[in-house]
């Protein structure tokens, strides 16, 4: 009987103790699981911060390189400007000695007075953008500041009256997918930095034929423009044409 007691109290220590130990291990483990969850935590964190740390980096990167970017293009653009203003200076410097010989031959081979009314003729004629108006088409350059005023005032319809009739055929082709509104819109802008223009020479070709070369005050550059005669009104046609 004594035996069987100690059986039972012996087998009954080793439940107790197996399941103490088994209590003890489990909770071991699981202090062990939450403690590799939190540095899990702490990892994943780690990389979400490291993560958006690289990313406002590379955002920086992107935006300074783009600024970069533009700064060339702005530097590119002025030194364009720049080559244009040489240029159009050595074009005038040009136009201007072009003129003081002309009128030295003049003073050699006229009298006084019809020398200084030749010299007055040939004046180089300036048209400031606060003159510009609707001028008529009597003149040459009456029909290019009517035509470049309409410009300035979006008016597309008159603009259109300032043409040769093979420069309106040109025109109509490339304005037929535009409405009048973006005509408009467009002529304004390439215009809205020009000052005023310097008309430096005129060539006549024919009686309806002539060649204006122009100095565009504000952008900086020399176009040669043809004028031609229609009827009795003079019409801007282009630029000039080597035909």
């Amino acid at each position: 009987m004594k035996a069987t007691v100690y059986a039972l109290t012996a087998i009954s220590a080793i439940s107790i103790g197996a399941a103490v130990w088994t209590w003890q291990e489990n909770s071991r483990l699981e202090t062990a699981r939450k403690a590799l969850q939190v540095q899990v935590d702490t990892a994943e964190e780690q990389a979400k911060e490291r993560e958006t740390t690289l990313r406002q980096q590379h955002d920086r990167k992107v935006e300074r390189l783009e600024k970069d970017a533009a700064e060339v293009h702005k530097l590119r653009g002025e030194i364009t400007r720049l080559q244009g203003d040489t240029e159009a200076v050595d074009k005038i410097q040009t136009a201007n000695r072009r003129l003081q010989a002309d009128n030295r031959q003049l003073r050699q081979t006229q009298p006084r007075a019809a020398t200084e009314t030749s010299q007055t003729t040939r004046e180089v004629p300036v048209f400031p953008k606060e003159q510009w108006d609707h001028l008529g088409y009597e003149t040459p350059q009456d029909a290019l500041i009517t035509a470049i005023w309409a410009m300035q005032q979006g008016d597309p319809q008159i603009y259109y009256e300032s043409l040769a009739p093979e420069e309106q055929e040109r025109m109509a082709k490339r304005w037929e997918n535009m409405t009048e509104d973006a005509i408009a819109e467009k002529h304004v802008s390439d215009v809205q930095y020009i000052t005023g223009l310097q008309v430096l020479d005129i060539r006549s070709e024919s009686d309806s034929e002539m060649f204006l070369d122009v100095y565009i005050q504000g952008a900086s550059r020399m176009e040669t423009v043809y004028m031609q005669k229609v009827g009795n009104q003079w019409k801007y046609a282009g630029e000039k044409r080597d035909d």
